[in-house]
């Protein structure tokens, strides 16, 4: 995030960098946390590419949602809003 962070500062116009420039002007900063939890024998670009349609396709009715913790030192995470940000369809 602190890469993404100093894109951003230094003037990148890249659409993830524009938002994140909307939310510093805000004054708030982007989260991260672990969105889903592969077992090591996955393929990650499988794993991202669902998760990717997953999210592309939800529906703003099931929001705010409770995303579950994925790993031991993380803690339940609040979505409020879902907007992907240069991301391709993936089929």
């Amino acid at each position: 995030m602190a890469d993404h962070i100093e894109d951003t500062i230094e003037g990148s116009t890249a659409p993830v960098h524009n938002w994140i420039r909307e939310l510093l002007n805000l004054n708030l900063e982007p989260k991260v946390f672990v969105l889903k939890r592969l077992e090591a024998s996955e393929n990650w670009r499988e794993g991202e590419k669902r998760e990717i349609s997953r999210w592309f396709n939800w529906s703003e009715e099931n929001l705010p949602f409770n995303h579950p913790t994925q790993i031991r030192k993380s803690v339940t995470v609040r979505i409020e809003h879902v907007d992907l940000l240069n991301v391709q369809h993936c089929n």
